[in-house]
């Protein structure tokens, strides 16, 4: 079965995208279902409404969109909450109140600042700033925040000056791994990029190291969505 897990719709201040247009877009693919998780990034200090959600509005929609397509689609309702450490117990309220489908759990912002911003690069080596985001998943991870599945480790390179061009692996493995043990022994799915059914087959072939931890824990499986990146 083809899913894609990870989807924003116009009740996210990320997306202005019709929740119908995208269902109808996913059916005309053929894909047997999707999940919506908007955003909720509670402490954004950025811009602090950014990303607050209206619950109540977002689930009347999806569920009746849910009603209205389910002999064509398998609509799921979820929520993507931003991690910090000192907001564990408003994310752990809202899972807890809310009859989410899928949680996914990502590191949006680093000791108060969003990567996705040039001043959060200021004054350290591009290395400098990555390694400091890999370690403040780990720091997120290390709480009792509920989520499902973690969302795309590698936030930080779609942001960098750099982007990719000099970002491996091999750089930040030490850090990358542990990150990866954490999430295997708390029973937690790990996201990987599926943009396109061919870079889902590449970073899918790139990432044999969490398939076969995954499997060895009893783990979930990597999961495939398209607002993600992969190790």
């Amino acid at each position: 079965m083809l899913n894609d897990t990870h989807m924003h719709c116009c009740f996210s201040g990320d997306s202005e995208a019709d929740p119908e247009d995208m269902i109808l877009a996913a059916i005309q693919k053929g894909l047997d279902g999707l999940c919506f998780t908007d955003h909720f990034d509670y402490d954004y200090q950025d811009d602090p409404e950014l990303f607050l959600l209206d619950f109540s509005s977002y689930k009347e929609k999806i569920f009746s969109l849910k009603e209205k397509y389910k002999d064509k689609c398998n609509i799921r309702w979820g929520i993507e909450i931003g991690l910090q450490p000192h907001i564990v117990q408003v994310n752990n309220d809202v899972t807890a109140k809310y009859p989410f489908d899928f949680v996914i759990g990502s590191s949006h912002v680093v000791h108060g600042i969003d990567p996705y911003y040039p001043h959060y690069y200021d004054g350290r080596s591009e290395d400098e700033a990555y390694l400091e985001y890999f370690e403040s998943i780990l720091e997120n991870l290390h709480t009792n925040v509920d989520f499902d599945v973690y969302g795309h480790i590698d936030y930080v390179v779609r942001y960098g000056p750099n982007t990719n061009k000099f970002y491996s692996y091999k750089k930040f493995s030490d850090v990358i791994d542990e990150i990866l043990r954490t999430l295997i022994s708390m029973g937690k799915g790990i996201e990987i990029w599926a943009r396109t059914s061919e870079s889902y087959r590449r970073n899918h072939r790139a990432l044999p190291r969490v398939r076969w931890r995954n499997h060895y824990n009893g783990s979930r499986c990597p999961c495939p969505g398209t607002c993600c990146l992969c190790i």
